[in-house]
């Protein structure tokens, strides 16, 4: 064979190298011979050491090197490493299902998956645990989330659990809406709070009005409910400071009960003042019933009693058993005005110091309540 330059030999093919017998000629330079080495001795002794199935690559001296933290068997990555970057991609075909797979030795492994034909992603430890769907609602023991959060299971229990170690304490399930001008506000609350050491609680509910949050009704540790009190006495005690509104409501407007109590400085007098709506023609007969009970003149003397009303328009108390009254110690009058009743008490013993009074309006009549009782 004619001598020939590097550049004036044929080319051959990757696919036509026969690794054991195709050679390459080595010059030694430390030698005064050719030496020769085969494709397969060449790869061979640059990776004598590798780890099997290790990914080549080139390490910090750029020397082609394989080592264990990343391995490929032909079929599947394995990684023991870290991954460092912004972004990890898996892609599968169409109705194949993308997985990532979390194992330990000896423990049971976790796998995050997204399942096929299916835009769900899932958190699977032997049973599919969280799925998160695409409309953002998150189930926990359910794989289909009606709500933005929805947990099922067996007597399936959320936890709301304060840590601050102090009286007082509490967890706390808010509500929050953004208004009709994009406001996001606090609108209502409840509270479960700690009122004594050795495991002693309230339920305290909050409601909203003109952006403050503020307790409107408390279930406490004896069971007794409270409304608009934080320290109800009995199993239900209401208590009002609107002038105007009812106490309670019974029947959808059919009896409205009124409670106030108070001092009154000099004139020994009580006025009930009831308002009415609108009825006309249609006025129907409406119960009226004052409890009243006083204290007088600085002394320990006790004024009251009860007395009853039943009116048949705005303007005239029912035939001769208008008024039943077993009051003592106190005189009553009546007036009308508008749409307003009024009752007075007065008593002749000197000023009323204390009292009490007890308004119940009763009406067949729903659509024509009554609407206020102011106490003065």
């Amino acid at each position: 064979m004619a001598d020939k330059k590097i550049s004036q030999l044929t080319a051959l093919a990757a696919a036509n190298v026969a690794p054991a017998t195709d050679v390459l000629a080595i010059v030694d330079t430390s030698a005064t011979e050719t030496k020769k080495i085969t494709a397969k001795d060449l790869i061979d002794g640059a990776l004598n050491g590798g780890t099997a199935n290790g990914v080549l690559y080139l390490n910090g001296s750029k020397v082609a090197t394989s080592g264990s933290a990343l391995t490929f068997d032909g079929t599947n990555f394995a990684s023991t490493g870290s991954l460092t970057g912004s972004t990890l991609k898996t892609t599968r075909a169409s109705g194949a299902q993308p997985e990532i797979v979390l194992t330990q030795t000896s423990v049971a492994s976790w796998s995050i998956y997204n399942p096929p034909a299916s835009t769900d992603l899932r958190f699977y430890n032997g049973s599919d645990l969280l799925t998160l769907l695409s409309s953002g609602n998150v189930g926990i023991g359910t794989s289909s989330p009606v709500t933005k959060l929805q947990v099922s299971g067996t007597n399936a229990t959320v936890t709301l659990s304060d840590t601050n170690a102090s009286g007082g304490s509490y967890s706390t399930l808010l509500f929050r809406n953004t208004d009709g001008l994009s406001t996001a506000y606090n609108i209502a609350s409840i509270y479960g709070l700690t009122t004594a050491n050795g495991g002693n609680g309230a339920l305290t509910f909050y409601t909203a009005a003109s952006n403050s949050n503020t307790e409107k009704m408390r279930l406490d540790s004896s069971g007794n409910l409270g409304i608009g009190t934080t320290s109800p006495g009995a199993r239900l005690s209401v208590t009002n400071s609107n002038a105007t509104s009812p106490t309670a409501e019974f029947g959808g407007n059919q009896v409205r009960e009124f409670v106030r109590t108070g001092t009154q400085s000099s004139d020994g007098t009580i006025r009930v003042d009831i308002a009415f709506t609108s009825q006309g023609s249609n006025w129907s007969s409406q119960l009226i019933e004052i409890a009243v009970s006083t204290s007088a003149g600085g002394s320990s003397s006790r004024y009251g009693g009860v007395v009853r009303y039943v009116l048949t328009s705005l303007t005239d108390l029912q035939g001769p058993t208008a008024l039943a009254s077993d009051l003592t110690g106190l005189t009553v009058a009546t007036a009308f005005s508008g749409m307003e009743f009024r009752v007075t008490f007065s008593t002749t013993g000197g000023n009323i110091d204390l009292y009490c009074v007890h308004v119940r309006v009763l009406s067949s009549n729903t659509s024509a309540p009554a609407t206020s009782v102011v106490i003065s």
